[in-house]
């Protein structure tokens, strides 16, 4: 998505007495905002949690998401079904999405480690996600130590994953700006190898330039099988 801030400048003339009157150029006090959205829109499954103490996580991380052209869906929230039905419902919108986005956010407080664990049905959506060969991508709050799948897949770089601060999510947001496009066409072209190339490409090039060092951390160390667990 991109976008810009614009103010309206125009002249006025007035009709007076059978003839027009110039009464100057005005500019327009507001500050206005337009936005473009990436085409086409393709449809991807987000997975996360639907606890309302999360949402204020969840639901700006997936407006950002929709930004890029994206028409997110979650079974729980934009479809909803008898819970005898989730599993039947989230494995056939996962089948119908172009792509699944897991936001991983912790859920509890492993005993033994001391560390956060996530939902366990991410899990399972991620895994059927991979079982029909959808592009994947996983952004993590940084708290959480993935485990199971999710963890191979990111640490093999079948699928990239970036780390986010829940407390600085504007960070994220300039992590997606890089990443994103590259998304799209991993979903356009069904190229995995050649989004890793780009994104590497990307890493030591674009994002070198403006020196954000979180976003090579989060994105290149994943790459690279370094990225904190």
């Amino acid at each position: 998505m991109e976008g810009g801030f614009f103010t309206i400048r125009y002249r006025v003339y007035e009709y007076f007495n059978g003839s027009w009157v110039d009464l100057g150029y005005y500019s327009s006090d507001k500050r206005y905002f337009i936005s473009i959205y990436s085409r086409p829109l393709y449809r991807v499954f987000v997975s996360r949690s639907i606890r309302e103490e999360d949402k204020w996580i969840t639901d700006a991380i997936v407006e950002m998401i929709k930004e890029w052209g994206f028409e997110t869906v979650t079974v729980g929230v934009e479809v909803k079904v008898p819970e005898e039905k989730v599993a039947n419902a989230v494995r056939e919108e996962i089948k119908k999405a172009d792509a699944l986005i897991a936001i991983v956010t912790p859920r509890f407080l492993d005993a033994l480690t001391g560390l956060w664990r996530t939902l366990e049905w991410l899990h399972g959506e991620v895994g059927i996600s991979y079982g029909y060969d959808k592009p994947l991508l996983i952004l993590k709050d940084k708290r959480v130590a993935l485990g199971g799948l999710p963890k191979y897949l990111a640490e093999y770089k079948h699928v990239p994953l970036v780390e986010f601060d829940p407390f600085n999510l504007e960070e994220l947001r300039l992590k997606l700006h890089a990443i994103m496009p590259g998304f799209r066409e991993w979903i356009a072209n069904k190229k995995r190898e050649e989004f890793f190339e780009a994104l590497a490409t990307l890493a030591v090039g674009a994002f070198a330039v403006i020196g954000f060092i979180a976003v090579v951390s989060g994105i290149v160390g994943t790459l690279l099988g370094s990225s904190k667990k």
